[in-house]
């Protein structure tokens, strides 16, 4: 509930489109009956010079009670759970004072910056590739259904049919077991259910009968326009057979159980942008600007996990309320559903088009986008990794496609945007150190150069700019948060991130001891997975450290002073190595994640299509 936008606001709160802090502290003031009135960054960019210049931080959210800064989201739940009623007290004698009077509190006027797009006529296909899909489907069977005339209501309904019936399961044929099919009866019998009105069934009739023969051809005509359109496809059970290969009516497999089927959206849940062959040709700017078609999706998707944002009683305090999102009531949101098939104009992204003679900032722009895209879709679509064991698979299984081929999570991070290092990240990547793309791989030639990065100079001389890991999320508490990046303004983009990240003290703590002579630093965890691209020694990491910590700010300032110490004393001297006045520790890494605790769980099997009977989907997985 938000307060009016003509009016100046009691409550103000600066927040970002994406970002899952804003959402969760929208959640709570809503939850305990606060209006406020928001000002978007991502609609009104410009003010964040406002928000910076109030709260002296440069993350979101940041709430303020009239002209008052009370802090972030960490700061929000701290209050709350300390004293929740003293908070409430707070605000409610804050909102008996007159309306704050600086204007850089101001609200937005009405629509002003208003991203309320037509989101159905944006996640829709074009009327023409809509409207002549199955418009020629035959009605031998009596009256007809309006028909589905687009693949994404043939595969809604479909669904629906298949469920009811309990046709979707995992098969075991052979020595392998397949993923999420269907027989051939049960794919005639749902055809049936979804296009025609009547409750008349193909099962079990005499063959002599002439209408129940004409019935048979009917569906079988609607089948084979199914697999035609790439809506439905046929498991290959052997290696002589293929899943894209054509079939007509005249095929006799509809109505064969020993004849597999899968929705195409079931075939690779892993991959957020297979729900379709191919998202139809139209006027639009898809291939002309990919990253707008992509942000505009990401603005729907922060809309969609608002809606379905919740709060929730505390799994491990029932005293403590918290946000969460469900993604269980999210997954069956037909504007989520309809957002993961327009995913699918993915797969027509070449990414050699998005690089330029002197700059990869718009393909670096891009790819953190793409990354931060998948990881929210999917752990809707294929479900949460709770533990070690299942992100083991989960980087490597999860990803999406671009025109040359499916890339994992672990392909985007590490090989496009890190140079393609042979390295390994945490203790659930311990199968070897393997580049993440082969040597020889076309996909290769897409790794990201990051020689025209600011970063990247003769101080600081590197092909990885280490600021992408404050962009990219991966969806656990202790990650970045989310922004979208522009390839025109990356640079600056990701020098905020690294700034914003570093003045949150869970990531970067400085205690200096004036007794003992000795600061102790303690810095998030991703310091130490990715040491090699922060720095070769203690000194060149705390060195950028500092660089990116809050101008006069008391860590800032006590980094400078003990760099300025360990330069004096750390030489070839061993004696003298032992008087260092600086000592790091890494903070653990909270890898929980938003989202209620009836969400689905991700396990390997969710992104397989098969595995072994005997091996299991997880050790396939793991070691391919």
């Amino acid at each position: 509930v938000t307060s009016p936008r003509g009016a100046m606001g009691r409550i103000t709160i600066f927040t970002s489109a994406s970002c899952g802090h804003c959402r969760r502290a929208k959640a709570t003031l809503e939850s305990r009956g606060f209006e406020y009135s928001e000002v978007s960054l991502s609609a009104h960019p410009a003010r964040r010079e406002d928000m910076t210049a109030l709260a002296s931080r440069v993350t979101v959210p940041q709430i303020f009670l009239n002209e008052t800064h009370f802090g972030g989201n960490d700061d929000l739940e701290r209050r709350l759970r300390e004293d929740p009623d003293l908070f409430d007290e707070e605000v409610r004698r804050a909102l008996t004072m007159p309306d704050p009077k600086d204007a850089r509190l101001r609200a937005c006027a009405f629509g002003e910056g208003s991203d309320d797009d037509d989101d159905l006529s944006f996640l829709s296909p074009p009327r023409d590739a809509r409207l002549g899909i199955y418009a020629d489907a035959p009605s031998s069977l009596g009256e007809t259904k309006s028909p589905p005339c687009d693949h994404f209501e043939a595969t809604f309904f479909l669904r629906q049919a298949l469920t009811a019936r309990g046709a979707i399961r995992d098969v075991a044929v052979g020595k392998r077991v397949y993923a999420r099919c269907f027989d051939g009866v049960a794919f005639r019998d749902a055809t049936l259910a979804t296009f025609f009105t009547s409750s008349a069934s193909t099962k079990g009739a005499k063959k002599e009968d002439v209408r129940t023969i004409d019935a048979v051809a009917s569906v079988d005509r609607i089948c084979a326009s199914l697999l035609a359109h790439g809506t439905v496809v046929r498991v290959a059970l052997s290696s002589n057979e293929k899943e894209e290969e054509p079939f007509s009516e005249n095929d006799d497999v509809f109505g064969e159980r020993a004849v597999l089927f899968r929705l195409r959206a079931d075939t690779n849940p892993g991959c957020v942008s297979d729900a379709r062959l191919a998202w139809p040709e139209d006027e639009s700017s898809d291939s002309a600007d990919p990253n707008a078609t992509l942000k505009r999706c990401m603005r729907i998707l922060s809309r969609l996990e608002t809606k379905h944002t919740t709060v929730t009683v505390n799994s491990t305090n029932a005293h403590e309320k918290e946000p969460r999102l469900n993604r269980a009531s999210l997954a069956n949101d037909q504007t989520f559903l309809r957002l993961v098939d327009r995913l699918s104009f993915l797969k027509k992204v070449r990414l050699e088009t998005l690089r330029e003679k002197r700059s990869d900032a718009r393909l670096a722009a891009f790819l953190i986008n793409a990354y931060n895209a998948v990881v929210r879709v999917s752990m809707t679509t294929v479900g949460v990794p709770r533990d070690g064991l299942a992100r083991a698979t989960y980087f490597k299984r999860v990803g999406v496609r671009f025109a040359d081929g499916f890339y994992s999570l672990d392909d985007i991070e590490h090989g496009l945007l890190r140079g393609n290092v042979e390295s390994s990240r945490g203790f659930f990547h311990f199968g070897g150190t393997r580049r993440p793309i082969e040597r020889g791989d076309p996909r290769e030639a897409h790794v990201v150069r990051w020689d025209a990065s600011s970063f990247s100079n003769k101080k600081h001389p590197t092909l990885r700019d280490p600021r992408v890991h404050f962009a990219l999320n991966c969806g656990a508490r202790s990650c970045p948060p989310v922004s979208f990046y522009e390839g025109e303004t990356l640079d600056e983009a990701l020098q905020t991130a690294a700034e914003g990240f570093c003045e949150d003290d869970a990531n970067v703590d400085v205690v200096a001891n004036t007794t003992t002579n000795k600061t102790t630093v303690r810095l998030s965890k991703l310091f130490s997975w990715y040491r090699g691209d922060f720095g070769a020694s203690d000194a060149e990491v705390l060195e950028r450290v500092q660089d990116w910590c809050p101008i006069g700010s008391a860590k800032k300032k006590a980094l400078l002073t003990s760099l300025t110490a360990l330069a004096n004393t750390v030489n070839d001297d061993a004696r003298k190595k032992k008087k260092r006045r600086i000592e790091i520790s890494y903070a653990p890494y909270d890898w929980s994640v938003d989202a209620t605790a009836d969400s689905p769980t991700y396990a390997s099997a969710n992104a397989r299509e098969s595995w072994g009977r005997f091996t299991g989907s997880f050790w396939e997985s793991f070691w391919s």
